[in-house]
């Protein structure tokens, strides 16, 4: 061993995962749960889950595995005559399992139960809506969420980057995918909806690792 690398810093954060990701078009009504709510349109579903290979970071506690939702959609309700503009979005880190992905990127697969925050803004008036008098209330679901992605056949998609004033360094790798199963289990406003094989607008899995000494 060189006295250069003797005496080198250790990495002030050092990460590494495999990921399971899609973008969906969601349940054809989330609004099903509310009777009095028409649907006007709905936004995309991005669900993601991080299977934590290595972590280290200074000062906070190591990660076995997290994941994230989000999705919205608008909708009037006719009892009341409001618009309503419905956002929702949690991250959670998730016990060891939880999410899995091989190491060839051929499968992955998320399945857990977290709490996700929900912003829901009621405007009166669905024909003219005036938003001066909107007003927002924050509230928490407990959501669980399966999503399941396999390789689709295409290729591999890899890239390395090496900072060499600092030795910082992070590579990818993403291999694109289909979805084959996935189900939502909301309370109110996070909808419900299972399904096998839906459409996605991007799916994929991918390996990340990063390390920074600067």
């Amino acid at each position: 061993m060189t006295a250069a690398a003797s005496s080198a810093a250790p990495p002030s954060f050092t990460y590494k995962d495999r990921q399971v990701s899609a973008s969906l078009n969601g349940p054809e009504d989330p609004t099903a749960a509310l009777p009095t709510v028409e649907l006007i349109a709905a936004t995309g579903l991005d669900i993601s889950g991080y299977d934590i290979l290595a972590y280290r970071a200074d000062g906070l506690p190591s990660l076995d595995a997290s994941a994230t939702l989000t999705g919205g959609w608008v909708g009037c309700d006719t009892a009341s005559d409001e618009l309503v503009n419905v956002t929702y979005n949690g991250s959670e880190p998730l016990p060891e399992g939880s999410v899995t992905v091989d190491s060839k990127l051929t499968r992955g697969s998320l399945a857990a139960t977290w709490p996700v925050g929900v912003t829901v803004e009621r405007t009166p008036g669905c024909a003219d809506p005036n938003f001066d008098l909107s007003h927002t209330v924050e509230l928490t679901e407990t959501v669980h969420v399966e999503l399941t992605v396999v390789r689709d056949g295409g290729p591999a998609v890899s890239s390395s980057e090496r900072d060499p004033s600092t030795g910082d360094r992070m590579s990818t790798t993403y291999q694109s995918g289909n979805v084959v199963r996935v189900v939502l289990d909301g309370e109110l406003y996070v909808p419900d909806w299972t399904a096998d094989n839906p459409y996605s607008a991007a799916a994929g899995l991918s390996a990340t690792s990063t390390v920074q000494r600067s």
